[in-house]
């Protein structure tokens, strides 16, 4: 199943939406830089696994109307297991594969003599741009481009637009709550936990009362 996550590209392709670049060089400045100093000394650059984000049609107007590209890193789950302690558990783990944690994201895997990856989790709090030709210029001398398939790279893009559209309500929206008698809050609780399984879930769960 995770082979149909993934294509490749050629090397001499224009970037895609999806498209994955490892050891992609990323700058930023120094905290304590002066803004008054443009020498690029200022800045600091480090390696990163990131995800083209910016829409294909855009990167490859030939007018080229975007100048730069849209980014987000990803690390390997072995990765993240050692620096985020809700995400080494297994409920963490579960709910970002559910798309239930704001802002992250999961890649499937990916085993080939090409190519390996393992289950790797897309920040959407840290946010890269790149310009456009240096990015072309950088996968074009790479004989490997994995790329998303669709419909996995256009939500990924979707999941990146709804971290950022996210709106804080207070609790309930100041709406007052309908009342219910208890028999119908536990069956609003149980239908509540019955939506948050998975199908292949639900029917072992139906099973097991249908033999009770």
């Amino acid at each position: 199943m995770s082979h149909e996550w993934y294509t490749f590209l050629k090397n001499d392709d224009l970037l895609h939406q999806g498209e994955i670049i490892t050891d992609c060089d990323v700058f930023f400045p120094r905290i304590e830089a002066d803004p008054s100093n443009n020498e690029m000394e200022e800045f600091l650059t480090k390696k990163e696994n990131v995800i083209i984000l910016s829409h294909s049609c855009d990167l490859q107007n030939l007018k080229k109307t975007v100048n730069q590209v849209l980014l987000c890193p990803f690390w390997p789950i072995s990765q993240i297991e050692k620096t985020n302690a809700y995400l080494s558990s297994t409920i963490g783990k579960e709910e970002c594969r559910r798309g239930m944690l704001p802002c992250l994201e999961m890649l499937n895997e990916y085993r080939g003599s090409e190519w390996s990856q393992e289950v790797s989790v897309v920040s959407f709090f840290d946010v890269y741009s790149l310009p456009i030709d240096y990015l072309q210029n950088l996968v074009s001398n790479r004989s490997i481009r994995p790329v998303l398939n669709s419909p996995y790279k256009e939500h990924i893009a979707q999941s990146f637009a709804k971290c950022y559209m996210r709106v804080g309500f207070p609790e309930g929206k100041g709406i007052q709550p309908f009342k219910s008698d208890s028999s119908q809050k536990v069956l609003s609780d149980i239908l509540k936990n019955l939506n948050k399984l998975d199908s292949y879930e639900k029917q072992i769960i139906c099973k097991k009362i249908a033999e009770d």
